[in-house]
């Protein structure tokens, strides 16, 4: 059931994804290969110790053993270093309320629905044989006036949390931009942008590549990449990850352009 706790202006919480826990198999594997980094050259060091001073006395074996009882203690450090920060990350989480989100990931903070400005994300199969192994997304939340935030596979439910996301944040900014394109304006997708006349690609500096739609026969998606046909016979080919709100521009595309 969702929990019901509130958070000032961003009402009750209505889910919580959390950083995958650091545990099982993964903690299993971390401190077998953690282990063995750390004991492979202390066994060594001893051997070489054992060995200098039965020849060469106490001296030598200090001198042999020491490099590898270095090694063995940055190893060792290095464990533990690991083993904290994947702990402190286990911590981080999302929480999606009635009014906004709450944040706890590399940086701090919460955001009224009215504060986010858009959404972009992807996926990745891994396949093996025409079987797929595994799927991993990731997400760019993008607040008003702060810079992007990156969403990734180690928050638990994270096509939930997309899903959860966009629900809340599309039918907020669809009706604004619906207006503006009638009124002729000009919307603005990441590296591309829309009018009623044309789509346009955009670039740090002018010239920009600008295409009327009556040269545009059919905008899709196909395998993580949004493609733009146009009569010329090119293919305009944009990592979907890079667009912001791509259903919008999708709903706007379908319903405001004869394409």
């Amino acid at each position: 059931m969702p929990a019901t706790k509130r958070d000032k202006s961003l009402g009750s919480q209505i889910a919580m994804h959390h950083n995958r826990p650091f545990s099982g198999r993964g903690l299993w594997w971390t401190l077998l290969v953690g282990g063995l980094a750390v004991l492979a050259p202390l066994a060594y060091g001893f051997y070489r110790a054992q060995y200098a001073y039965a020849k060469y006395g106490p001296v030598a074996a200090r001198f042999w053993s020491r490099p590898w009882y270095l090694l063995a203690g940055a190893a060792f450090l290095l464990l533990v270093i690991l083993l904290v920060l994947r702990a402190r990350s286990s911590r981080r989480f999302v929480a999606v309320h009635q009014n906004g989100l709450r944040l706890r990931l590399s940086r701090r903070g919460q955001y009224t629905w009215g504060q986010i400005s858009g959404i972009a994300s992807g996926a990745l199969e891994t396949r093996l044989l025409g079987k797929t192994l595994r799927t991993s997304y990731w997400a760019e939340l993008f607040p008003s006036v702060d810079k992007p935030i990156r969403l990734d596979n180690s928050l638990e439910g994270l096509p939930e949390l997309l899903t959860r996301i966009k629900a809340n944040l599309y039918p907020r900014l669809m009706p604004a931009m619906r207006q503006a394109f009638q009124e002729g304006k000009r919307l603005y997708f990441g590296p591309l942008s829309v009018s009623k006349e044309d789509v346009r690609l955009e670039a740090k500096q002018p010239p920009w590549r600008t295409i009327p739609w009556e040269q545009v026969e059919a905008v899709s998606v196909e395998a993580g990449m949004l493609e733009i046909k146009t009569k010329e016979s090119a293919k305009i080919r944009l990592p979907v990850a890079r667009v912001p709100n791509l259903e919008l521009l999708l709903q706007i595309i379908q319903t405001g352009v004869n394409v």
